[in-house]
């Protein structure tokens, strides 16, 4: 998007009940930039809007969303949603049709790893850039004492896998 963006452009938070959503309707000439700094650490979701039929070509705006699994009010519309990261790199988005999060008429959309972070087109209308990095880094933990690998042996092979079982004698009247 060519445009003039202001030196430090800033978001105004608007209440919507329960939530609270920040807008800023000012031209951003890098999205990514500003919503890493507004952001922080936080794991989001860019997508960018492109006019349909251009493959990407004539681009709208740009929406950025909290991408963190929590249930969030979509203004624009009245649904909630929720973002997940899944193995592999894709992320799924649920649409729900109210602010529960807890109906089981969610619509499900998974986004392959190949239109995240990329210039690939997603449905010929959106461009996605992700920060799932919070999510998607396990907790590394090593065993730390003796305690730990015995807990594990007595998972993988409990006692009563070893011991013989007793015979067994059927008699007939």
């Amino acid at each position: 998007m060519a445009c003039s963006s202001p030196v430090s452009p800033t978001c105004s938070a608007t209440s919507t009940g329960a939530n609270t959503v920040y807008e800023d309707y000012t031209c951003i000439d890098d999205v990514a930039a500003f919503a890493a700094f507004q952001f922080g650490n936080a794991p989001y979701l860019i997508v960018e809007n492109f006019v349909n039929g251009t493959k990407c070509g004539t681009q709208q705006g740009a929406v950025v969303y909290r991408a963190d699994e929590g249930c969030y009010y979509n203004v624009v519309d009245g649904t909630s949603f929720r973002i997940f990261p899944n193995v592999g790199g894709s992320v799924t988005i649920a649409t729900y049709p109210t602010s529960s999060c807890n109906d089981y008429e969610a619509d499900y959309v998974t986004v392959g790893a190949k239109y995240l972070n990329t210039d690939e087109c997603f449905n010929g209308m959106l461009r996605l850039h992700a920060n799932m990095t919070g999510l998607l880094s396990p907790v590394k933990q090593t065993p730390s004492t003796e305690i730990d690998y015995k807990a594990r042996e007595e998972i993988m092979f409990p006692g009563w896998l070893w011991e013989p079982a007793p015979r067994r004698v059927f008699e007939s009247s």
